[in-house]
């Protein structure tokens, strides 16, 4: 009768400690490679903007499960022109690296491990997986089409120049639910330290270029442990 009683309470504890809403800390997967792809914009000099495309590939070392730095890497093109003499275009073939950190919303949230609800969990996963973040990084442009002319200052540039920048990105993913492979969304500005991404140096202002992508990460590696 005792070890009947002795195996029921540890297979009640077995059961409780295996419970998802009993689970007091999380494992975690540090590393993670990811691909993404999508579409160009940008704010420059020249005021006709075509939409065009672009892709790159992410590597990143989470901290928490919704905490990372990570690399970077872009490959696009950006293509303007303007409307009026003396007809400027421009089409920048891109590249960009950038080390960026991102915060998830699901650091501030509490994992409830008392009163388990799927649905309200599911809601809350949702809401974890929107996130920030910054960073700093170096564009390589290379320009085609520019129009040249040593008579008229305005069509001054380089067909090719290094430029540093700044990327603010904002977008959403499923890393709150505890999957290897992770979707999301990403929409990304990047403040440009210099005025020749159209390949014209003559402008009131910096350059911006911004993409939106779809993502799509998988990770791997050793464990964290968190008490999310």
């Amino acid at each position: 009768m005792n070890k009947v009683l002795q195996f029921a309470i540890l297979l009640s504890i077995f059961y409780l400690s295996a419970a998802p809403g009993a689970r007091a800390q999380r494992t975690f997967r540090k590393l993670a490679l990811g691909l993404e792809g999508g579409s160009t914009h940008h704010w420059s000099d020249m005021p006709v903007v075509d939409i065009r495309k672009h892709f790159g590939a992410t590597a990143d070392y989470f901290l928490t499960p919704y905490t990372l730095v990570g690399l970077e890497f872009q490959r696009g093109t950006l293509v303007g022109s303007e409307k009026q003499q003396p007809f400027r275009k421009f089409r920048n073939h891109y590249k960009s690296y950038s080390l960026t950190g991102k915060v998830h919303l699901g650091e501030f949230f509490s994992r409830n491990t008392t009163d388990y609800n799927p649905r309200r969990e599911f809601v809350y996963n949702m809401l974890k997986g929107g996130y920030l973040g910054v960073g700093f990084g170096i564009m390589f442009d290379k320009q085609r089409y520019s129009i040249r002319n040593s008579k008229d200052e305005s069509t001054y540039g380089f067909d090719k120049v290094t430029e540093f920048m700044f990327p603010l990105n904002i977008g959403w993913d499923t890393s709150a639910f505890e999957k290897r492979l992770i979707a999301g969304i990403k929409g990304q500005l990047n403040f440009i330290q210099g005025d020749n991404m159209d390949g014209y140096e003559q402008g009131d202002y910096n350059d911006v270029f911004g993409t939106v992508a779809l993502t799509l990460k998988y990770r791997f590696g050793f464990e964290g442990r968190s008490r999310f």
